[in-house]
């Protein structure tokens, strides 16, 4: 009998991360929450999940980049949080990298994020792996 027995296979996603000083004031990546805009909210979201941390031009010390990946430890609608653990990058993917390497479908939405600063999307398997599988992570 496998040890994954009953697990289910995550899925991945791309959280928008705009200056957390706000308006309105919202978490800092490395606070291990996000809250996306409320007509975003990913149905679904389960811990396990893996969503690549995204910063916009806006956000101070990492524009345009995603320095690292967050893991859900649990998503609750009522409050409209997702919880992550923050798992920084030894380097940051730059947003050209990151553009060059979403398979289409993901690469349309990514470009929809300059419409909401705080907006969360899943992506395919393969995209996130395109992206993150040169990336090392720096454990804490």
């Amino acid at each position: 009998m496998s040890a994954y027995h009953g697990l289910t296979a995550p899925r991945y996603f791309i959280a928008i991360f705009g200056d957390p000083i706000g308006p309105p004031p919202k978490d800092h990546i490395e606070d291990g929450r996000y809250i996306p805009h409320v007509d975003h909210w990913p149905f679904g979201i389960a811990a396990g999940d893996v969503v690549l941390l995204y910063c916009t031009g806006s956000y101070p010390g990492h524009e345009q980049e995603a320095p690292g990946i967050g893991v859900v430890i649990g998503a609750d609608k009522s409050e409209n949080a997702i919880r992550y653990r923050y798992l920084p990058f030894d380097q940051s993917i730059a947003m050209d990298t990151i553009r060059n390497r979403l398979l289409l479908e993901d690469g349309e939405k990514f470009e929809n994020r300059r419409f909401s600063t705080f907006w969360i999307f899943e992506i395919q398997r393969t995209s996130f792996k395109r992206l993150a599988d040169q990336c090392r992570v720096n454990w804490p």
